[in-house]
């Protein structure tokens, strides 16, 4: 086989290294992945969220149908309690009794919160323009309204506001933030200060405009009583010396993608940026320090604190998303090394990884010593890659526009291409079982027989309607997911393949692993007993923001490589109640546990990572956190009409009651009244009717569960 010089070099290095046994792997500690900053939990909304708030042991969070309030007494799992209409909701300030709204349709609303379980609309105001920020201050109510700049009300009495003032800023007055007698305003194009001392009088105004600092889209301020944090859409964090609120000074800015508001606890700076949230320690005011993100899929609308978590409402796909910040340290890494060319997937034969490159091909790379990793190159004549098998001696990859390739490992840090067999199309996805390797591609499947690897063929394929992008393979069936549809396949007869069942779910990825089937829909992990196929009897579900690309298993625990979702670590080892253990922050494409190491790609980078401790016996076993008793999944189908099915999971048998509620919060139908229960997943029905027997109108209701001194709530739509 003919040597690049380059590559020749290498072969050359790897050659003076001892020819007996490879260095041992140096062995790692585990960690428990819960134990830094993560992503905790996940409350699923049914419209975009735009905004958060806390309040005396409660989080109030609007979305595009209204408020909706949620009990924290475990900070982890917010319950719901209750919901208000208001169509368009887009903003939200809180204070004593009172929740202030503003939404799409000119109005801000007033809703007396003195009992959460209860809100109700004690008044409101008539405003020009939607409201996109609210601010409380003393009998004073400050209102971006964009092009209108900012809308002063009076709220001495905070059910009956009055108008007071009007602000007219430059440009579109966007979020906005008080100090004193001062607003601070992010004005899109502009950073503009407000005194507000003597309104309704022409207030004074300093206007921070030309030149490229800050601008040009500025969608948030934050402040402290010193300096003034600006987030910028395009160019990130901007930093003020506001100690002269009408001669502010530029300091410094930092780069970071801003997508929505910042909050200021203490020393830290809390923004929602893409795709998640970033935090900075101010200890230091003039010079922000980045301590700590997390990746959860974003964008994000808005953030609140209380204690040691942190609350986002995410725009899209709408949900409260839960941030456990105890520790803001990330998980450890071990060692990293940057490859090009898009590295896709990762797969090993310790102490060699090879990483399939969505650019260049197959990438090879030995991780003796994690922290000086060394790249051995490419492998000749393998082009495109997206994913790789390694088993016996032999590597099995998918070539994105040459097919699949079969390798000899006899030397591992030098694969040589032995076999080869196009796909007509691109080789997407594999899946082996014995000598039969099941590859997806943009036309269908193609089962190979790689019995003799030196010459592979392929007794037969299936052509989908849709592209098939992730296939799967348990004993004779084989799973196909497509753009469309998801299609069961019998291989008994590998040269006579049957389409067994076709299923109505738009998959993006899929595994088996032991008695499982776990799939991945576009925000949402779900879990099936393998072993009643054809019929699929869904076990539970865990919501992502983000579907799985890879999925990665080692005993009980699952790895997930979420891409902009980042990676998530799952216990399953109760299958009807997935729990998110925690995450690492990385674009992940891929892992792959191999002896006492965890190996992830993103984008650009391999990174070696400690495994879960649960599954190294290198440390004692973390004790398992207490699991929930029960889990309400969404029903489904939502929005629906007449009917749609609940489900809720039960960690042991017990009393359960499920009720359905209008917006109001008053109660429209008993489903079940403190009725026993076996542990398990159960369904029940509800048909759109009241408790009179009469239909219920259309508009957004929520499903209430209550088990054990727990409480669990899902929004649902009627439409008609």
């Amino acid at each position: 086989m003919r040597q690049t010089p380059f590559r020749a070099l290498l072969l050359a290095f790897a050659l003076l290294l001892p020819a007996t046994a490879p260095a041992p792997i140096h062995a790692m500690d585990c960690v428990d992945y819960g134990d830094y900053i993560h992503r905790e939990s996940y409350v699923e909304l049914t419209a975009e969220a735009r905004d958060v708030g806390v309040m005396e042991g409660h989080v109030y969070v609007v979305d595009a149908l209204g408020l909706r309030i949620f009990d924290i007494v475990d900070p982890a799992r917010p319950q719901i309690v209750g919901v208000v209409g208001i169509p368009g909701a887009s903003c939200l300030a809180l204070r004593g009794d009172h929740a202030y709204v503003g939404n799409e349709e000119f109005d801000l609303h007033v809703v007396n919160v003195s009992d959460p379980t209860a809100p109700w609309v004690c008044g409101g105001i008539t405003i020009p323009t939607p409201a996109n920020d609210i601010e409380l201050q003393g009998d004073r109510a400050y209102v971006a309204v964009g092009i209108e700049g900012i809308q002063v009300l009076d709220i001495a009495d905070p059910c009956a506001p009055l108008h007071h003032a009007v602000v007219d800023t430059p440009y579109d007055a966007l979020d906005l933030a008080i100090r004193g007698d001062h607003a601070f305003v992010a004005d899109r194009q502009t950073f503009v200060i407000v005194d507000v001392s003597d309104l309704p009088t022409t207030p004074r105004s300093v206007d921070i405009g030309g030149g490229d600092r800050p601008g040009p889209n500025l969608i948030s301020v934050a402040i402290t009583d010193t300096h003034a944090y600006l987030l910028d859409t395009n160019f990130g964090l901007y930093v003020y010396d506001i100690t002269d609120p009408l001669d502010p000074q530029w300091v410094d800015n930092l780069y970071c993608g801003g997508a929505g508001r910042m909050r200021v606890v203490g020393d830290r700076l809390y923004a929602c940026i893409y795709p998640g949230l970033l935090i900075f320690d101010i200890a230091n005011p003039a010079a922000p320090r980045e301590i700590s993100s997390v990746n959860n899929g974003g964008p994000a609308g808005g953030v609140a604190v209380a204690g040691d978590h942190v609350y986002q409402a995410i725009r899209d796909p709408g949900s409260l998303d839960v941030i456990d910040a105890s520790n803001l340290e990330r998980p450890p890494e071990r060692g990293r090394i940057t490859l090009s060319g898009w590295p896709y997937h990762v797969s090993m034969v310790p102490p060699f990884a090879y990483v399939s490159s969505r650019s260049y091909g197959l990438r090879v790379v030995d991780t003796t010593d994690p922290e000086a990793m060394v790249d051995l190159g490419y492998v000749p004549g393998v082009e495109s890659s997206r994913q790789t098998i390694v088993e016996d001696g032999l590597a099995y990859v998918a070539g994105e526009y040459e097919g699949l390739y079969i390798l000899d490992l006899a030397k591992p840090e030098l694969p040589e291409v032995i076999g080869q067999q196009p796909m007509g199309s691109s080789a997407v996805h594999m899946a082996k079982q014995g000598d039969l390797i099941y590859v997806s591609n943009w036309e269908g499947m193609r089962v190979v027989d790689v019995s003799d690897p030196t010459d592979p063929s392929v007794p037969d394929f299936i052509n989908t309607q849709w592209s098939c992008h992730h296939v799967a393979a348990r004993g004779n069936l084989v799973l196909l997911a497509t753009a469309l549809e998801l299609i069961l396949v019998d291989a008994s007869v590998p040269s006579d393949l049957q389409v067994v069942e076709t299923y109505d779910i738009k998959v993006k990825s899929l595994a088996f692993h032991g008695d499982r089937l776990y799939l991945s829909e576009i925000d949402r992990f779900s879990i099936y007993d393998a072993n009643g196929l054809p019929a699929l009897d869904l076990q539970a579900e865990l919501l992502l923001h983000n579907y799985a690309i890879n999925y990665a298993f080692a005993d009980n625990i699952a790895y997930l490589g979420n891409g902009a979702g980042g990676m998530q670590v799952l216990d399953l080892t109760t299958p009807t109640l997935p729990r998110l253990l925690g995450s690492i922050d990385h674009w992940a494409m891929s892992a792959f546990p191999a002896e006492d190491r965890l190996y992830v790609t993103d984008t650009s980078t391999l990174y070696v990572m400690p495994l879960h401790c649960t599954l190294t016996g290198l440390e004692p076993a973390m004790p398992a956190a207490p699991v929930a008793v029960a889990r309400l999944l969404p029903n489904s189908p939502n929005p629906f009409n007449p009917s749609t099915t609940i489900r809720y999971a039960l960690e042991r048998p017990t009393r359960v009651s499920v009720t359905i509620h209008d917006v109001s919060g008053r109660l429209v139908r008993t489903l079940l009244n403190e009725e026993p229960r076996t542990a398990g997943l159960h369904e029940l029905i509800w048909n759109g009717m009241n408790d009179r027997g009469r239909h219920a109108a259309s508009g957004a209701y929520f499903c209430r569960l209550r088990v054990a001194g727990q409480t669990l709530g899902r929004g649902m739509i009627l439409l008609k």
